[in-house]
């Protein structure tokens, strides 16, 4: 979520940066086991990246395989939750129904109206009261071209429920939306402008995104999304602060069963991320080739 909430913060794909001493380079992969420390059973993370096109989606027997062999699945949020779209609903708008037209210039504000008029047949008077990172979310399906797009957390959403995993979240949308709100409003505004005014950027930046992604080298990937001014100036809050939060979670389910944590890539990477904070804690934690 949130490098200059073009196209990569609306993937809500949080990276962290890299620290020499703990260098992971021959460790490439999405999949990392953790054991050790007094755990029973095996437990896995795994990084996703939330929306792909369908050609470009990797799936293989290790994951699928540490899925099955796991009592219970942890995305960021539990996006099985049948009223997250109620609750979405009420972290749509901004406070106050705010119009975010108010801080744009007549130019750029006839750019935009037109643009979401075009696409989804309705302007700034009746969707400019809903958050910028909301807007960018349409955006994006503008400038991802492929005709059949897929989702990791669907993926294994559906693969837990057809086996009868229990689906939690490590953090409820309130909380995410939330996050948004400690970038200036004016600051979001801009970057969504930026973004629709170089559609084509935002296509490159994706096929960059994935190609990193596929890399499914966590530091490559870190380094690739962490080169944004918004992580840089926010990265405590939506970065770091939010890891330091999820490893006393994970660790207290673990202990009771085997789980499997899917959570963007992009949290894994660096001596702040999860592998990290695991290996900190005293798992084994270590990656699964394939």
């Amino acid at each position: 979520m949130i490098e200059r909430i073009r196209l990569k913060a609306a993937f809500l794909l949080v990276f962290l940066f890299f620290s020499a001493p703990y260098l992971f380079a021959q460790e490439s992969s999405l999949l990392w086991k953790v054991s050790g420390n007094g755990l029973k059973h095996d437990s896995y993370v795994f990084g996703t990246i939330h929306i792909i096109c369908e050609e470009q989606f990797m799936m293989n027997e290790q994951i699928l395989s540490a899925l099955e062999s796991s009592d219970k699945l942890f995305l960021e949020i539990d996006m099985a939750d049948p009223d997250l779209m109620t609750k979405m609903s009420q972290v749509t708008f901004n406070e106050g129904m705010q119009n975010i037209g108010e801080f744009i210039e007549e130019e750029n504000k006839e750019l935009i109206d037109a643009f979401f008029k075009e696409k989804f047949g309705a302007g700034l008077n009746q969707l400019g009261a809903m958050k910028p990172f909301m807007l960018s979310s349409l955006v994006l399906t503008q400038v991802i071209l492929c005709d059949q797009k897929s989702s990791y957390e669907q993926f294994f959403i559906e693969k837990a429920q057809n086996s009868g995993l229990e689906i939690a979240g490590l953090e409820t949308i309130e909380f995410q939306a939330g996050l948004f709100d400690q970038i200036p409003l004016e600051d979001q505004v801009s970057d969504l402008i930026d973004m629709i005014k170089d559609l084509d950027k935002g296509g490159r930046d994706f096929d960059e995104l994935v190609a990193v992604y596929l890399t499914e080298d966590i530091e490559n990937i870190h380094d690739h999304i962490l080169d944004s001014e918004m992580f840089a100036n926010h990265g405590d809050a939506l970065v770091y602060d939010r890891n330091k939060t999820w490893i006393p979670l994970i660790e207290e389910a673990m202990a009771e069963n085997p789980i499997f944590v899917a959570v963007g890539s992009g949290h894994l990477g660096s001596e702040k991320g999860v592998i990290h904070l695991l290996k900190k804690q005293g798992y084994q934690v270590e990656p699964v080739l394939y």
